[in-house]
């Protein structure tokens, strides 16, 4: 019978104050150890056992429709499905690792959930659960999802799973005044995780869950609160004896392999929001390497070679007439998964999986003028290589502007200062217009460099000098961005110098072409959808 050996929490938040100090986008990191265990057990996950995370997030989905990640510092595979409603306030999600530790892994210390946007709090909860088989089968027509806009309750519905199941549920909600509870008949509780800013609700999330040990019956539960708060909800039911995935028939010294493509998702999508596409019956032949190479003693991205059938033409990129039509292109997730039972007396009923991104579908004709696709794929340490954008010019992107213009070109030759700036804006190419007042630099517009009156105490109330223009004179304006020398721009192809910090006096006008003003800086504009 399926039990739970041991609970962590943690939980992260905005608080009252956005600062440089507090980041938007970051994870919750959750020790598997005695310091973050919130449960009866001792602390230290057992191999075998399984882990299960419990995640809820507070969103404005209006800026970012979040959805999160979770990994562990022993590279088990996490199985992660779609949250709730992606226009919520709200959304929770459960994910989970089975039979973790294995011949060749050790126990994780550490679990990692990070979302991909904008989150205003987060709270986790990682339950290792006892007593499951070494193989996973989620039950038939699970996992189930809910959600309820400033509401007192919420439903979870989902039919019988199809064999004995391991069941567990979790909400989520924005208030932690709410009095928000979540405890079906029969179900026991589990530790409630709270976030809150310490003024008001909104940079707060709540999180209730449950679990059963083990039924194959239909289950509605549900979850209430005192006052209305954004509730959402995420059900699993998994068989407290999962399938073995390996054929009878399977040679005891191979493993069994699948190889598997998200069509229509790449490098930035979500594992969650992956549809895995089976090609195991096309694939002839796979190579590869990957890890730190002996030669450099650093980290390098892998380089595999996989050979795939395309008798049909199914694989060719072009052909309309495809099922997979037109998501056939570089960039798509690859996956290879190997099934090890027991293999050379030593057993590990559990799944590894190489993770890939596709490169080039190249078709070739074998010498029997069998069609086939040579894959080329590598790891995505391949895209780490890129440097992202700073943590600010990351939440200006968030923010969807219809135009922005940082202000960070360089001169040009021979230190010629550009008429234009250009626009970072995604999809806006209209440039910023440098041009000279036709009136000349009045007194009573005339500023320094630290916004005070430059005319003040003047006789005759006569400028003192001539305001010159400048570009990427002051780095590290923006918060995140280091100083010299500075990462590239986050928008490739456009510029990567340094951007100058705005004046404080008097800014130009922003319609039209707006005109500089008298000074030592050029002036930044955000302009952002309503």
């Amino acid at each position: 019978m399926p039990s739970i050996a041991n609970e962590w929490a943690n939980s992260v938040g905005q608080g009252t104050t956005f600062t440089t100090l507090t980041s938007s986008l970051q994870s919750c990191v959750v020790q598997l150890d005695s310091t973050y265990n919130v449960g009866a057990g001792s602390g230290t996950p057992t191999a075998g056992n399984w882990l299960f995370v419990i995640a809820s997030w507070t969103q404005d989905p209006s800026l970012a429709e979040v959805h999160i990640g979770v990994a562990d510092d022993a590279r088990n595979w996490w199985r992660q499905y779609p949250a709730s409603s992606i226009s919520g306030n709200t959304r929770t999600t459960i994910s989970y690792a089975a039979n973790i530790s294995s011949p060749s892994l050790p126990v994780p210390g550490y679990v990692y959930v990070a979302p991909d946007g904008q989150v205003a709090a987060l709270t986790v909860l990682v339950v290792e659960v006892s007593g499951l088989g070494p193989w996973d089968t989620v039950g038939s027509g699970y996992p189930v999802t809910n959600y309820a806009a400033a509401a007192t309750s919420l439903s979870l519905v989902g039919g019988a799973p199809g064999a004995a199941s391991f069941f567990l549920a979790g909400v989520g909600g924005d208030s932690t005044a709410a009095t928000q509870t979540f405890a079906p008949s029969g179900w026991t509780t589990l530790y409630t995780v709270s976030q809150s800013d310490g003024s008001d609700q909104l940079a707060s999330n709540y999180l209730t869950s449950a679990y059963l040990a083990s039924s194959s019956a239909s289950h509605t539960v549900s979850a209430a609160a005192v006052s209305a708060t954004d509730l959402s909800g995420f059900m699993i039911a998994v068989y407290t004896t999962g399938t073995n995935p390996i054929p009878a028939a399977q040679n005891p010294n191979w493993p069994y392999l699948k190889c598997e493509a998200a069509f229509g998702a790449g490098y930035n999508t979500p594992v969650s929001e992956m549809t895995w596409t089976d090609l195991t019956n096309r694939l002839w032949d796979w190579d590869g390497s990957g890890g730190i190479q002996f030669q450099l003693g650093q980290m390098q991205s892998g380089q595999y070679t996989i050979e795939l059938d395309n008798y049909d033409a199914a694989l060719t990129s072009t052909n309309a007439s495809s099922p997979y039509y037109p998501d056939v292109q570089p960039g798509t997730p690859i996956r290879i998964r190997a099934a090890l039972g027991t293999i050379g007396g030593v057993t590990a009923n559990r799944w590894y999986v190489i993770a890939l991104n596709a490169g080039e579908w190249t078709e070739k004709i074998d010498e029997s003028y069998r069609r086939y696709v040579e894959l080329s794929a590598t790891d995505l340490w391949a895209a780490l290589s890129a440097t992202p954008p700073t943590f600010y010019r990351s939440e200006v992107y968030q923010d969807a502007p219809y135009a922005w213009w940082p202000c960070d070109d360089q001169p040009g030759t021979a230190g010629v200062l550009p008429t234009a700036l250009l626009n970072a804006a995604p999809g806006n190419t209209n440039t910023l217009n440098v041009v000279l007042s036709p009136n000349g630099a009045a007194a009573e517009v005339a500023y320094d460099t630290h916004g005070e009156n430059a005319t003040a105490g003047v006789v005759g109330g006569s400028p003192p000098g001539v305001g010159i223009y400048t570009v990427g004179v002051n780095t590290g304006w923006m918060f995140g961005d280091p100083n010299p020398p500075r990462q590239p721009s986050p928008q490739p192809g456009t510029r990567s110098s340094p951007p100058p910090v705005p004046p404080r006096g008097r800014p130009a006008a922003s319609s039209g072409t707006p005109a500089p003003t008298a000074g030592s800086s050029a002036v930044t504009t955000r302009v952002s959808r309503a």
